[in-house]
């Protein structure tokens, strides 16, 4: 993209990283979903004591539990949930996908 769209794209992620930091001070906690996510909020100047990791994923302990095993005959299936954006690991997954 040329100069022109950069620059406002800048501005207006500037604009929300203000917005964040000043809501964020009328707010008792605020949860992430990652430990990512907290170190973005952190590096965005929000404050620590305010942060509170809550995972949304599924727990491999209480999740369904699945056959240990496999017909030998059986297709083998893998699944990627999420985004195609590195924030998620796209780039992880299409590396181990390459090597399988």
């Amino acid at each position: 993209m040329d100069g022109p769209f950069r620059v406002r794209a800048g501005a207006v992620n500037r604009a929300v990283m203000m917005a964040e930091r000043l809501l964020a001070r009328a707010c008792d906690s605020i949860i992430c979903i990652s430990d990512y996510e907290r170190q973005e909020a952190l590096r965005a100047g929000l404050p620590a004591d305010k942060l509170a990791v809550i995972e949304n994923g599924v727990s491999a302990r209480t999740a369904p539990g699945v056959p240990a095993e496999r017909r030998a005959d059986a297709p083998l299936r893998i699944v990627f949930a999420g985004r195609f954006d590195r924030q998620k690991g796209f780039d992880t997954w299409l590396e181990v996908m390459r090597r399988l």
